[in-house]
């Protein structure tokens, strides 16, 4: 099945298993069970004119989360025994 896409203006093929009810908001039944709806990445490739020197290797950002909340669940001191 294809599927537009309408931020880069093309047809996408996805997998007829991707596919999902919606809730009466018109939400998907599955997007707490499916990380990559709602915890996702962006990465952003410059095209050659940005770039005033070769591309560099890569290096490590990390995105910590401080909320109250992962301070009460033990999700911020495991993230520092982890790393």
């Amino acid at each position: 099945m294809n599927c537009f896409m309408e931020t880069v203006l093309s047809f996408t093929a996805v997998p007829g298993e991707y596919f999902c009810a919606l809730d009466a908001s018109g939400r998907r039944y599955d997007t707490d069970q499916r990380p990559e709806l709602s915890k996702g990445t962006v990465e952003f490739v410059a095209p050659t004119e940005y770039m005033v020197r070769p591309p560099m290797p890569p290096s490590y950002f990390f995105l910590i989360d401080v909320s109250v909340s992962a301070v009460r669940s033990g999700l911020l001191e495991v993230w520092f025994i982890c790393v």
